[in-house]
């Protein structure tokens, strides 16, 4: 109590200070309070702290009790759901056409052809077929880089295996095309011997050509921070060109974007 009334004595000498603030004054006076009204205070406090957790206690066990308002679809709109595209609504298809879609893409281009010849969507299935055939014209010349390029690879992918490491192969290929000379019979026991010294003249092509492939690369990563169209882009473009201006009847935004992502006949 001694103490107390020590550590409260400079606290009444500051508030006596005139230059001191109502709300400094009145936050110090909150010390300025005997045992028992400290007492009082903090029975209270204790009280309230009770008080409150009883109350969420309450309200976490109502929160418990309420049951999932989530109900399930009735047989009945089970069987009105859409099972095809051309049962869906005109929202649905465009919304699945923006998406990437390309069914969602046809379909919407039947319907296209129904508002602007006013058919039938049986009527219209001649028209979208015929559509389909003229956007697959010439696509065997157009993809004829990219056959190339497949069965190139494929077949190098497996053709440089025996020209490393068969013998017979190795001693062939430098025969006619390489002449250099040939290790010491010792020096060709294995496959991974004769590797070691095939790799003398296959290293500077696979080199190069995994160089080149690389510098190409990085090229088309180039055009398209650019803006510019490689050849894919170009044919895409070109195909949607030319089937609008076949049709000019129809929505150019329609049947472009048809035929841009329309299979291309292989």
């Amino acid at each position: 109590m001694i103490q107390f009334q020590r550590f409260l004595t400079p606290a009444r000498s500051f508030l006596r200070n005139p230059h001191v603030g109502n709300s400094t004054r009145a936050f110090a006076k909150t010390f300025d309070r005997s045992p028992s009204s400290i007492r009082v205070i903090s029975s209270s406090s204790k009280n309230m702290i009770s008080s409150t957790i009883s109350h969420k206690a309450a309200a976490d066990s109502e929160v418990k009790t309420v049951e999932d308002p989530i109900v399930p679809i009735s047989l009945e709109v089970a069987k009105q759901s859409p099972r095809e595209f051309e049962e869906m609504s005109n929202d649905a298809i465009a919304i699945m056409a923006i998406c990437g879609e390309q069914e969602a893409k046809e379909e919407r281009l039947i319907r296209e052809i129904m508002r602007a010849d006013g058919i039938t969507w049986d009527e219209a299935q001649p028209t979208f077929r015929q559509m389909k055939t003229d956007n697959r014209k010439g696509m065997y010349w157009a993809t004829l880089p990219y056959k190339l390029g497949l069965y190139t690879a494929t077949f190098s992918a497996f053709a440089c295996i025996p020209m490393v490491f068969d013998l017979d192969t190795c001693l062939a290929f430098n025969e006619y095309f390489v002449t250099t000379d040939v290790a010491d019979p010792e020096d060709l026991e294995t496959a991974l011997e004769v590797g070691s010294w095939s790799w003398n003249w296959m290293e500077p092509p696979l080199g190069t050509i995994s160089f080149s492939l690389l510098c190409l690369q990085f090229a088309r990563n180039q055009m398209q921070n650019l803006q510019a169209t490689p050849y894919t882009e170009w044919v895409k473009n070109r195909r949607a060109a030319r089937l609008c201006n076949q049709y000019p009847k129809y929505n150019p935004y329609i049947v472009g974007d048809f035929a841009k992502n329309d299979k291309w006949g292989i």
